[in-house]
């Protein structure tokens, strides 16, 4: 008749093959990552410490700077990284920040910028800082976006 299976060639996986600190790892990461299913904010966002520190890093990095096209891109940069470092500590564990730093050489020309995305008004916030002296001019925003 039909083909019989030989169920001796069966193999049965009881344990992984994996070391105990992945297994830790990966369970941490899965359980910071689940769906809580909470769409309330735990906590506003407050932008006047965020345009704090947005104001002192650029301070600090920029001040007795020239402009140069190459240094400028770098600490540009920089000033992104570190701004970000210093504010995830300020908002909510759900709210995204994108911080873009723009650094132009100042010789009494005008610099407009604009930003269009998909807004919540009662959620998320825009912070600015800016720094400017006789050679350059660097403008900080950060976006502080509520994922639900």
């Amino acid at each position: 008749m039909g083909r019989e299976k030989d169920l001796s060639t069966v193999v049965e996986i009881t344990h992984k093959d994996v070391p105990r600190e992945l297994d830790d790892f990966q369970l941490q990461k899965r359980q910071r990552h689940e769906h809580s299913y909470d769409m309330q904010m735990d906590q506003p966002t407050v932008p006047e410490p965020i345009e704090r520190v947005a104001k002192r890093v650029l301070d600090r990095l920029f001040g007795g700077q020239s402009y140069d096209a190459d240094e400028a891109r770098r600490l540009a940069v920089a000033a992104a990284e570190k701004i970000k470092d210093e504010t995830l500590g300020l908002v909510s564990p759900r709210v995204r920040l994108v911080v873009q730093v723009v650094v132009t050489e100042s010789r009494g020309q005008a610099v407009r910028a604009i930003s269009r995305c998909v807004w919540d008004a009662e959620k998320d916030r825009c912070m600015r800082a800016e720094f400017a002296n006789q050679q350059l001019r660097a403008v900080a925003s950060v976006f502080a976006i509520y994922c639900e």
